[in-house]
């Protein structure tokens, strides 16, 4: 805004896990953080809706289409709901 005071922070994207699958999880069994940001932020937009391992492929796949970019995770995640992984992913 250029405002007095303003600070500018800029925001790396996150990572994103190589394309084999034994790279979905880090070693702790913890996804990498651009698809735990997603997972965290669809069950954030509605706790009910099971996102289990066997759906982080697609979301995967979309981590990679929003270059690991933290607000389109976010803004991805918010529509998980209403389209669904493969909705979302497609």
């Amino acid at each position: 805004l250029g405002i007095a005071g303003e600070q500018v922070l800029r925001l790396e994207p996150l990572v994103i896990a190589p394309d084999d699958d034994t790279a979905l999880k880090a070693g702790d069994g913890v996804p990498e953080a651009a698809l735990a940001l997603l997972l965290e932020r669809i069950h954030d937009a509605d706790p009910r809706m099971p996102v289990g391992p066997a759906a982080w492929p697609a979301l995967r796949e979309v981590c990679c289409q929003l270059d690991g970019l933290p607000l389109s995770l976010e803004m991805a995640a918010a529509r998980v709901p209403l389209l669904g992984v493969e909705g979302l992913r497609r």
